[in-house]
């Protein structure tokens, strides 16, 4: 699943979990997982690795821009949650990157093994999967502009 689905799911976790910064951490990994295990946009051909690195470079950098938005609309005492929120959700597919850049993995051979079972990519068109991720982003971000200010 894209970056910027699991993104607005973190923060609304750490929202959620504002007094809980560590359980919205681990509850941001869970939320990944299960947004894995449903049907989503992904490359499922070895042969189309260069469209994959082209999407994933926007999507990352996309995902950066949507944390920082997230983090800024949300109130100051829920950032550090909204942040492990957002950490939790994408740390998963860390090890995409380190594997990609440094040629080194940085989870265990179980846990990438298991994250790779559960992946349900390739079924969904691209533009289901951009939808997605802007009727959440919007929601979320619905929800923090609206959240009283201290």
């Amino acid at each position: 699943m894209l970056t910027v689905n699991h993104v607005p799911v973190g923060a609304a976790i750490g929202l959620i979990s504002r007094n809980h910064p560590v359980a919205a951490l681990g509850l941001g990994v869970l939320s990944h997982l299960a947004l894995d295990a449903i049907p989503h946009w992904g490359i499922t051909s070895p042969g189309h690795h260069s469209e994959f690195t082209r999407v994933a470079e926007r999507d990352g950098l996309a995902g950066l821009a949507l944390s920082a938005l997230m983090l800024r609309a949300a109130p100051p005492t829920a950032r550090p949650a909204v942040a492990l929120g957002i950490i939790g959700a994408v740390a998963p597919d860390f090890d995409h990157i380190t594997t990609y850049f440094f040629n080194r993995t940085i989870w265990p051979q179980r846990f990438r093994k298991f994250h790779g079972v559960i992946q349900k990519g390739g079924s969904t068109p691209m533009k289901q999967e951009l939808m997605r991720a802007a009727l959440s982003s919007l929601a979320v971000l619905c929800v923090l502009a609206t959240r009283p200010r201290p």
